[in-house]
């Protein structure tokens, strides 16, 4: 791998945010339109779906005790997920110490290549990848993805007070789905009301950068099957992870 290179983690403590559609939407966007070396990295290890979000029916055939894996490259990206070593509807089932061995093989075993940048897309929870990534890896920065619900935000505190313990900057905050603007007449709506505790943890945290994604029905249904930056060029969602990749590209992709 390149020596030099930057690390940027993505995560949330509660699942179902969009953190995974989100991480390779900025993946890919980075890579697709500013021709950087992006390596993605699939961390969710018991519900690996990055396979399902770049539409990809890549395989890896070799055992997991191979010597090293190749890569899916696409888009200019090279993408590494446990899924690529399973079955659509095989599950996982490891505990504890076996979890941490296996991401740590998928990120030290592939052929990353010139790779520039990492893009690292944690599981939800603060279980034991958590604590392995936060430890093994220094990261160059850490984006944080919530909805404004405060379910959401309470459990994104635990999250933020574990970076704290281990002295990890967290570089931004993106909040998901909130609001919804109307195709018809664009109004915008808060369909979780204008949920202050968002701003009272930025304030509290000291967070710098704050990004706003709406309600996108594209996003989800991913109806063009292939990634949403890649067709939906006129649109809130496109701006805002247009914005997130400028920001990163000048910040930590240098």
């Amino acid at each position: 791998m390149n020596e030099n290179k930057k690390i940027i983690g993505i995560l949330s403590c509660k699942g179902g945010v969009g953190k995974s559609t989100l991480a390779v939407n900025i993946a890919v966007f980075l890579a697709y339109y500013y021709k950087k070396k992006i390596g993605l990295l699939d961390a969710d290890i018991h519900g690996p779906n990055h396979t399902n979000i770049l539409n990809s029916k890549y395989t890896i055939e070799n055992n997991m005790n191979d010597s090293f894996f190749t890569p899916l490259n696409i888009y200019n990206l090279k993408s590494m997920s446990l899924g690529y070593f399973l079955n659509k509807n095989s599950s996982v089932l490891l505990r504890g110490p076996m979890v941490s061995n296996t991401i740590k093989h998928l990120f030290e075993k592939t052929k990353w290549g010139d790779t520039e940048c990492f893009i690292i897309d944690f599981p939800p929870g603060t279980g034991d990848i958590y604590l392995s990534l936060l430890r093994d890896i220094i990261f160059d920065g850490i984006l944080l993805i919530t909805t404004p619900n405060s379910l959401a935000i309470d459990d994104l505190r635990r999250s933020i007070s574990m970076l704290q313990k281990f002295n990890i900057n967290v570089y931004g905050l993106i909040e998901n789905m909130q609001y919804y603007t109307c195709p018809n007449c664009n109004k915008i709506d808060y369909v979780y009301g204008e949920n202050k505790n968002v701003l009272n943890l930025i304030d509290e945290f000291k967070i710098k950068k704050h990004y706003k994604l709406p309600i996108d029905t594209k996003i989800s249904a991913n109806s063009s099957k292939k990634p949403f930056v890649l067709s939906n060029i006129k649109s809130q969602s496109y701006n805002e992870i247009e914005k997130i990749s400028n920001d990163l590209l000048r910040d930590i992709c240098i």
